[in-house]
């Protein structure tokens, strides 16, 4: 969309023209990090979401986004695939974040009960405006939240957008 947008305003406003490269090569190298930064997480054995999302924090963060990560409770009495589909729903929220929202923070959160374990990402970015989910990767993380019997919530507001991901604990 940005190389697009460059060839519209290359002969009308060669600066924005400029940005629009500028914005698109960042864009890509980010994508390029975030895909080898999944390759990496998704290789360990066995995968653990508190070090995948302290990756995700010290390599989707840059100087124009901050991101933090807490974690509580134990991860590992929880389904492999509950924790890899909470990784996944992390890294979309944060791109969103950073794609859509322009935010200049981020703190992801996620919890470990008995019964289920819970993601939050919260940003201080644009907003969203309407919120419903319609976008490619909202709807994948639905997707593959509610193929573990979870749910996914999008609040947005101005200031920013907060994404819920719920998922129950899976019985042995």
């Amino acid at each position: 969309m940005q190389l697009e947008k460059a060839s519209a305003f290359r002969e009308r406003d060669a600066e924005a023209a400029e940005q629009a490269v500028t914005d698109a090569h960042w864009s890509a190298k980010r994508a390029l990090e975030e895909v080898r930064q999944s390759v990496r997480a998704l290789r360990e054995a066995p995968f653990s979401l508190s070090a995948a999302l302290a990756d995700l924090a010290r390599y989707g963060g840059d100087e124009r986004m901050r991101v933090t990560v807490a974690v509580d409770g134990d991860e590992h009495g929880h389904d492999v695939a509950a924790r890899v589909a909470l990784y996944r729903a992390a890294q979309e929220a944060l791109t969103n974040a950073r794609k859509h929202g322009h935010a200049s923070a981020v703190s992801i959160s996620a919890r470990f009960g008995d019964g289920i374990a819970e993601l939050v990402v919260a940003d201080d970015g644009n907003g969203l405006d309407p919120v419903d989910g319609t976008g490619f990767g909202l709807r994948g993380m639905r997707e593959r939240v509610q193929l573990l019997s979870g749910t996914v919530e999008v609040a947005g507001g101005r200031p920013g957008v907060t994404v819920t991901v719920t998922i129950p604990r899976a019985r042995a």
